[in-house]
């Protein structure tokens, strides 16, 4: 009988272990924040394209159109992971499943949908945040 509890024990132990760490795994890949300051009124097109990614399409009119997500910062990211750490370390991972998972799912998740014009020089000439009504 008692070789039975303890092999229960490490079986549910050994489940709880890999239980643990999903939320914190997920705030550390979570998206870097994006630097918006590559869309002010005379930037190169190729830097925008560089910080914002490819864009999701381009206009007749030669503007770009991108939908990317918010993205946290980095020290926000490693202060959540090692915070989610410590509270599924200490419930045995009961908290990453019911109460961090949920938490880090709604942060970072916005998205950004912009339209990108540029000039004949390819440098930003106008931005416009489109909106979904």
């Amino acid at each position: 009988m008692k070789t039975r509890n303890w092999l229960l024990l490490v079986a549910v132990v050994t489940i709880f272990a890999f239980m643990t760490g999903c939320a914190a795994n997920n705030a550390l890949n979570k998206p870097n924040k994006k630097d918006e300051r590559v869309l002010a009124i005379g930037q190169e097109k190729d830097l925008v394209r560089a910080e914002l990614g490819v864009p999701v399409a381009q206009s007749k009119d030669g503007c770009d159109i991108f939908n990317y997500q918010e993205g946290s910062r980095s020290g926000s990211k490693f202060g959540r992971a090692f915070v989610y750490g410590i509270f599924s370390i200490a419930t045995l991972g009961i908290a990453d499943v019911l109460i961090l998972n949920p938490i880090e799912g709604m942060v970072g998740t916005d998205r950004n949908r912009l339209r990108v014009c540029y000039d004949n020089n390819s440098m930003v000439s106008q931005v416009d945040r489109l909106e979904i009504k």
